[in-house]
């Protein structure tokens, strides 16, 4: 059915350009309707149960725009509308020219965020360097384009993406001078070290280039690693690390805590290091608590943040990690690590070996070490660290880590390791020590 909807395509095409009208294949049949204003080409198709479930590439006009409907991608039949617009309502981004239409798809489908999100990709324009185009969406509450983990086919000039959204407004940007960072280039042939784990990724931080991977997309679940997102979604809504939050029983966790009693009057600061350094699952409570969201809120915003970094298999119902159901798949949570560690609080609370504190209206004093017992005895200069652990019994698959580190305190190497489900803490240790040290072996920053 795609050969004969873009052989009819191709035909009408001119024709359609000629009369101010568009073809729209409809269950692989066409029919000519009308664009609307700002709209170069529409095109729509319905795809029944069947075509959903084995998976469909939907095209533009000359392939321009493609959305390629992975199987899982839908939950049955679906409409799916393709648009592609002449006027540029959505300026470029600071730093960045479009080299492709904007473009929109919709799919009509029950599932917001479905469980295999489809590609998305655009042509961009001739003669432009592949190495420094990326794909974004237009984020319309916030009026800017947000950057998407993308990638692109040289042979075909296309960029593509995963997107997670029913409706998308896409586009592709290509980086002026000094707006993109080039990954590393690999200097030898000698593989990565395995690790006895559910999934492996290592990611340069500075251009998103995947390093080493292994079962990357599966989502998995996070554990206390879910700790970084609950901090930084309370840093994005702004809550004050200065001002002081009183401790209450409802604010009692089971697994790791940090000694805290009812009525203990605590700098937010101090939370948030029990939350990260500790990995207390009370501290994290009081953190989401003192944004003055509702739990529930509070837990929609952590998965809305990942949403508008264009990721979709992660997902929350609470601050701390003990739930299972808070998961995500290990590319999907490196970039959020990633933007994570780009605050500077919870960066400088993620690289602490230990931390100390006073509870204000007692004087009583606190101390702890951080679960990552390597942070402060490794060869290299870690910029962000976070472990995790849920048993089996509660549905956990064992230990993760995440570390964000370079070579030396003046270099610009940054690398994240992430090893989700390690069989035990030393050896989710052990294994991002080893990536760690492969990485900087085998790789050279230009």
């Amino acid at each position: 059915m795609h050969v004969m909807t873009r052989r009819l395509t191709r035909t009408l095409s001119s024709l359609s350009i000629i009369l101010g009208l568009v073809f729209v294949p409809i269950g692989g049949f066409g029919v000519l309707a009308t664009t609307g204003d700002g709209i170069l080409s529409q095109t729509t198709l319905f795809l029944d149960d069947e075509t959903a479930e084995k998976g469909y590439t939907v095209s533009t006009f000359d392939d321009e725009f493609q959305v390629g409907v992975l199987p899982g991608s839908l939950n049955g039949a679906s409409r799916v509308k393709l648009s592609l617009f002449s006027e540029d309502d959505y300026p470029s981004p600071d730093g960045w020219t479009r080299v492709t239409p904007v473009a929109e798809s919709l799919l009509a489908n029950a599932d917001e965020f479905p469980e295999t999100q489809p590609y998305l990709a655009l042509r961009y324009e001739a003669d432009v360097p592949s190495n420094n185009i990326q794909a974004a969406y237009y984020n319309r509450q916030d009026a800017e384009w947000k950057f998407l983990p993308s990638d692109t086919v040289p042979a075909e000039r296309l960029v593509r993406a995963r997107v997670p959204f029913r409706v998308t407004t896409l586009a592709g940007f290509a980086a002026e001078e000094g707006a993109f960072t080039a990954g590393p280039v690999k200097t030898t042939d000698v593989p990565a070290p395995g690790a006895p784990a559910h999934a492996v990724i290592v990611l340069d931080v500075a251009s998103g280039a995947v390093l080493h991977e292994f079962n990357v997309h599966e989502a998995l679940p996070l554990a206390s690693l879910t700790k970084l997102v609950s901090a930084r979604v309370a840093m994005d809504v702004g809550v004050d690390l200065d001002a002081t939050t009183t401790y209450t029983s409802s604010d009692d966790a089971l697994g790791a805590s940090v000694n805290f009693a009812p009525g203990d009057i605590v700098v937010n600061r101090d939370y948030l290091h029990a939350s990260l350094v500790r990995s207390g699952n009370n501290a994290a409570k009081v953190v989401a608590r003192s944004t003055g969201l509702s739990s529930g809120d509070f837990a929609r915003r952590m998965t809305h943040q990942a949403r508008d970094l264009g990721l979709s298999t992660p997902s929350f119902v609470d601050p701390t990690g003990l739930e299972s159901d808070n998961v995500s798949s290990a590319y999907d949570f490196a970039l959020l690590a990633r933007n994570a560690f780009r605050n500077p609080d919870i960066a400088s609370a993620a690289t602490k070996k230990s931390y100390a504190f006073s509870v204000q209206n007692t004087g009583r004093q606190v101390s702890f070490n951080n679960t990552n017992f390597w942070i402060g005895d490794n060869a290299f200069y870690v910029t962000g660290s976070k472990t995790g652990y849920l048993p089996e019994t509660w549905g956990g698959i064992g230990f993760n880590l995440v570390v964000q580190a370079r070579s030396s305190r003046d270099s610009h190497d940054d690398v994240l390791v992430l090893v989700l489900g390690a069989p035990n803490r030393t050896s989710s240790i052990h294994h991002v020590n080893e990536l760690l040290d492969w990485t900087f072996e085998n790789h050279v920053w230009e």
